[in-house]
């Protein structure tokens, strides 16, 4: 199965995408009004760069969709935050 993630070849994150979440988050989720801590800890915590190809990790974290493959798109970080914020949660 191709689209499923897989870890650096160290098996831990880079550092330096843990910086872009951060950013994302900071910049394109709280900016817009996204403020539920559990959606905040949980896009912080995604590796968005390991559901896309390596050509376009670099993108990961930015403003827009990025292909996945067969058709499908990972969704812009803004819509999934949206989307999520208003999801019922197990123990809310």
């Amino acid at each position: 199965m191709s689209w499923i993630p897989k870890p650096d070849a160290y098996g831990v994150m880079n550092n330096n995408f843990q910086k872009a979440r951060d950013k994302m988050v900071d910049t394109q989720l709280v900016t817009r009004g996204i403020y539920d801590p559990r959606v905040l800890a949980a896009m912080r915590k995604v590796p968005r760069h390991l559901f896309v190809s390596e050509a376009l990790q670099s993108q990961a974290y930015a403003d827009h969709p990025l292909p996945i493959g067969d058709k499908q798109t990972i969704s812009q970080p803004y819509s999934r935050g949206a989307h999520d914020r208003g999801a019922p949660t197990q123990g809310a």
